[in-house]
């Protein structure tokens, strides 16, 4: 998939100061964004697997992509691990391997393959210090409690509507258009927490 497809990760503003960071959505907030789907048979037969085993829970789905000799930056989600897990699915790591590092704790090394889950609202990092990319299945999985009940997935989808509003609007603006040059024109807006 050509690089120029990912978009600068911009959910928060915070965020968007982290030019290392870059995503490929596939979902966001439970939206399917289908211009970049048809672009991807691969990750969307992922997508409908997950889509498939895990029903209203799957909230966000993405490529996620570290740049070359990039770091992203400590930031966190906010949301004090009250609604969802984040996973990476380590789709390819380049030599020597990025790290991920949570908190203060150690980092560790990314191989391929696997599959580990994070409470997203704690500071997490990647160091990639490698000359190519490093690439994840990023997806986030609203906690049972939450899914399962329509008012409480409801309430927690609210204040996550606001914060994401703009990435929503652009989603809609990205369905909405009649081919992928018109999804590619550059957004000039960001959200604001």
């Amino acid at each position: 998939m050509p690089r120029e497809l990912f978009l600068p990760y911009c959910h928060h503003q915070s965020d968007c100061d982290n030019p290392s960071w870059r995503i490929f959505p596939l979902i966001v907030l439970t939206e399917r964004v289908r211009h970049f789907l048809l672009l991807a048979p691969a990750a969307t037969a992922l997508v409908d697997s997950l889509s498939a085993a895990l029903g209203p829970a799957l909230l966000n789905v993405c490529l996620s992509l570290a740049q070359s000799e990039g770091h992203i930056k400590p930031h966190c989600g906010g949301h004090e691990g009250k609604t969802f897990t984040r996973y990476h699915m380590v789709l390819d790591v380049p030599q020597p391997a990025a790290e991920f590092r949570i908190c203060a704790r150690a980092p560790f090394t990314f191989r391929e393959g696997v599959l580990f889950a994070f409470n997203n609202s704690q500071p997490h990092e990647v160091f990639n210090g490698a000359s190519a990319p490093r690439f994840v299945l990023m997806f986030d999985v609203m906690h049972s409690r939450i899914a399962g009940d329509a008012v409480a997935r409801e309430a927690s989808l609210a204040p996550l509507r606001h914060i994401w509003r703009n990435s929503l609007e652009r989603v809609a603006q990205m369905n909405a258009a009649p081919s992928l040059e018109s999804v590619m024109r550059p957004s000039t807006e960001h959200d604001e927490t």
